[in-house]
């Protein structure tokens, strides 16, 4: 993980100084997580086409692991991990 934003409207124009920004203390990423916002898609095709956009919230992972049980609960459990582990690589 580079950097967070946490916002309550999500402009193309905030959305794009962002994740400029935040682009320019790593590499070009190879993933990026974000929320179902709609403008960081089109944000993301132009400035980093090449980088798969997730979609999923790892949040909802953990929650969903705590509330299961039995073998759903460590499916639930390693969806959260690799959730964790795809947000470290990047």
């Amino acid at each position: 993980m580079i950097d967070a934003l946490i916002s309550k409207r999500r402009d193309a124009g905030a959305a794009r100084s962002f994740f400029a920004r935040a682009m320019t203390l790593a590499s070009m990423p190879v993933e990026v997580t974000t929320d179902r916002a709609p403008v960081y898609s089109r944000v993301l095709d132009d400035l980093a086409p090449a980088a798969r956009h997730v979609l999923e919230h790892m949040g909802s992972c953990v929650v969903d692991a705590a509330r299961a049980v039995g073998h759903e609960a460590d499916a639930k459990v390693k969806e959260a991990g690799d959730a964790i582990a795809r947000l470290v690589r990047s």
